[in-house]
C-alpha cells in the first residue's frame, strides 16, 4: 500500500493537479539545458558546430534524464511505501545518481553512435562528466524541493492552527449561547410555578424538546434550517401560552429552504430578544414575525416585533451579549460572508437580521 504522505526531496510521486507544470517544467530543462552544455564542453566555431554540439548534449541530456525520471517517479515510488528519513533519502540519492548517469550515459552513447557517429567517444570521459552534472542538478533540485516542502509544512501547520484556534472560539461561543437560551427557558418555566402549576408544567414538557434540541445542536457545525425553525416554534408557543393575548407570531418562510445549513441557535437568540425586549417591554401586545428569505444566492433569517401604535418598546437594555456572541459566531463561520443588523423597525418595532450563504446540506 502506497503512503499518502507528501514526500519530500524528490521521492513524492506527481501530484495529478501538478503533472502539466512538470512537464512544461521538464521541456524546458532538457530544451535549454544543452545549450549550456554545448557552449561549455563543445569546440564552437561555426553554426554547423554547435547544432552538433547541441544535438550531442541534448542527446545524452534526454537519456541521462530520462533514466532519472524512470528511477524517481517510477521505481523508487514503487518499491519505498513510507516516507524515508534524511539518512535514507542522502544514500538513495548517492545511490541513484551514479547508475541512473551510467545506464543515461550507456544509452546516449548508443543513440550517438547511431545518429551523430559517435565511433571514437570517450565512455569514461562522458560518464563522469554526467556523474558531475547529475550531482549538481539534484542537488540544486532537492535543496529547493525541501525549502518548498518545509515552507508548505509550515503554511499547513499554521492553517491547522488557526482552524483549532476557530474551532475553540466557536465552541466557546456556544457554550456560552446555550446556557443563556436554557437558563431563560427555565426562568420562564419558574415564574409560572406560583400563578399556574398545570400551565408550568405544560410548558416544561414543551420545553423538553426544546431543550433537547439546544444540547444536540451545540455538538453540531451546522443544522438544517428545518430543525432551527422547529425549535424556534416550540419557544414561540410556550411564550403564547405564558402571555397569553400580549403576544402572536407567525413564521413567513420561502418553500424549499428546509435543507439549508444554518448554524446552531442562530434564531434562537433573535426570538429570545424579541420576547424580552419586545413582549416583555410593551404593555399592549405585540406580534412577532419570524422569516427566512432567498435573495441574491443568500438567505434571510429575520426576526421582527411590532407594538400597537403610540406602544412602541424602548431599545433592548441587555448587555448585548447574545447578538454579540451571534456575530462573532457568524464571523468565524463565515468570515465577511454573513452580516448580523439590527435596529428599530417602524412604526413600533424593532428587527433583527441575518444574512448569511445559502448551503444545503451535502
Amino acid at each position: 500500500m502506497r503512503c499518502d504522505l507528501e514526500w519530500r526531496g524528490l521521492w513524492h510521486p506527481v501530484l495529478p493537479g501538478r503533472f502539466r507544470n512538470e512537464l512544461i517544467g521538464r521541456a524546458i530543462i532538457y530544451l535549454v539545458t544543452p545549450i549550456a552544455i554545448a557552449l561549455l564542453f563543445g569546440e564552437i566555431h561555426s553554426v554547423d558546430q554547435f547544432t552538433r554540439a547541441y544535438v550531442g548534449s541534448f542527446i545524452v541530456g534526454s537519456s541521462v534524464g530520462g533514466c532519472f525520471e524512470v528511477a524517481y517517479r517510477v521505481m523508487w515510488t514503487r518499491l519505498i511505501t513510507r516516507r524515508p528519513s534524511w539518512p535514507m533519502r542522502i544514500a538513495g540519492h548517492v545511490i541513484t545518481i551514479p547508475i541512473a548517469a551510467g545506464l543515461g550515459t550507456l544509452l546516449a552513447n548508443a543513440v550517438g553512435n547511431a545518429l551523430l557517429g559517435w565511433h571514437e567517444n570517450d565512455f569514461v570521459r562522458l560518464y563522469l562528466q554526467d556523474i558531475v552534472i547529475s550531482a549538481v542538478i539534484i542537488t540544486i533540485l532537492v535543496t529547493a524541493d525541501e525549502a518548498n516542502g518545509r515552507a508548505r509544512e509550515a503554511s499547513r501547520r499554521e492553517a491547522l492552527a488557526r482552524m483549532a484556534a476557530v474551532h475553540a472560539e466557536l465552541a466557546t461561543l456556544q457554550a456560552r449561547t446555550d446556557p443563556h437560551f436554557l437558563f431563560n427557558s427555565l426562568n420562564t418555566v419558574a415564574a409560572l410555578i406560583p400563578e399556574d402549576p398545570e400551565l408550568a408544567e405544560t410548558l416544561l414538557l414543551r420545553l423538553a424538546a426544546v431543550f433537547r434540541y439546544a444540547l444536540d445542536a451545540g455538538r453540531k457545525g451546522s443544522v438544517a434550517l428545518a430543525e432551527e425553525i422547529a425549535a424556534v416554534t416550540a419557544y414561540l408557543e410556550v411564550e403564547a401560552l405564558r402571555l397569553g393575548p400580549r403576544l402572536s407570531w407567525r413564521l413567513d418562510r420561502d418553500a424549499g429552504l428546509d435543507a439549508v445549513q444554518v448554524p446552531p441557535l442562530v434564531l434562537q437568540p433573535l426570538v429570545e430578544n424579541a420576547i424580552r425586549h419586545g413582549a416583555g417591554a410593551r404593555r399592549g401586545a405585540t406580534a412577532i414575525v419570524v422569516s427566512a428569505r432567498r435573495r441574491d444566492g443568500d438567505l434571510v433569517l429575520a426576526v421582527e416585533d411590532q407594538g400597537e401604535p403610540g406602544d412602541t418598546a424602548p431599545t433592548p437594555p441587555g448587555s448585548g451579549s447574545a447578538l454579540a456572541d451571534l456575530r462573532a459566531r457568524l464571523a468565524l463561520t463565515f468570515a465577511e460572508r454573513a452580516q448580523l443588523a439590527a435596529g428599530a423597525a417602524p412604526p413600533a418595532g424593532w428587527r433583527a437580521e441575518v444574512v448569511m450563504p445559502l448551503e444545503r446540506a451535502g
